[in-house]
């Protein structure tokens, strides 16, 4: 960091679009992209953590918009992606002062899917992944995409939407053999490609 101060404007600028760059392609993916929090998720860390669809995390981790601490505001869509998962008031203090906020309180708002035994959350996010990986890779990038727009859409909108892709998934191979093995009462087995 006391490099970069150091740099004309766009050196500076430049060197927070590249971590604004990795924010914008974890949201772009197509595919789930789930974080796993061992210890603290600090500035960066925390935002590409929160950037994430999904968040496991220790019982002993913590998040802390801690860019206050040094002069500096915060970057990585901390103050997007915080705005989404907590109050604004509980955001103001945590970007105001710098304090860490335990993992297990961002847990009781819902912005964080699980707390693990220390050591244990990246076994975890590992074990949603593969869970993941094994369902309709189509429906679930899809829905990706409405859970993203849910937030920005007009019902209307959102509405319209959302029929638009349950009419294709529907028609889609995995949505045929999800209906099958539905009705057959047995285990669906998407298409992998």
């Amino acid at each position: 960091l006391k490099e970069r101060s150091e740099g004309d404007y766009e050196k500076r600028r430049s060197n927070v679009d590249r971590l604004h760059a990795m924010v914008r392609a974890i949201r772009a993916c197509p595919c789930p992209v789930i974080a796993a929090v061992e210890g603290g998720a600090a500035g960066a860390g925390a935002a590409l953590a929160l950037s994430c669809d999904l968040v496991y995390g220790a019982e002993d981790a913590y998040f802390s918009v801690a860019y206050v601490r040094i002069g500096i505001t915060p970057d990585g869509g901390t103050t997007h992606f915080m705005n989404e998962a907590i109050p604004r008031w509980l955001l103001a203090e945590l970007a105001f002062t710098g304090d860490k906020i335990p993992l297990s309180r961002l847990y009781q708002l819902g912005a964080v899917n699980a707390i693990t035994p220390k050591g244990d959350a990246v076994s975890t996010a590992l074990q949603m992944a593969k869970r993941l990986a094994e369902g309709p890779r189509g429906a679930i990038a899809q829905t990706k995409k409405l859970i993203s727009s849910g937030r920005q859409a007009s019902l209307d909108e959102q509405l319209d939407d959302e029929a638009h892709q349950v009419a294709e998934a529907l028609g889609s191979p995995d949505g045929k053999e999800g209906i099958s093995a539905f009705l057959e009462k047995r285990k669906a087995v998407f298409n992998q490609g």
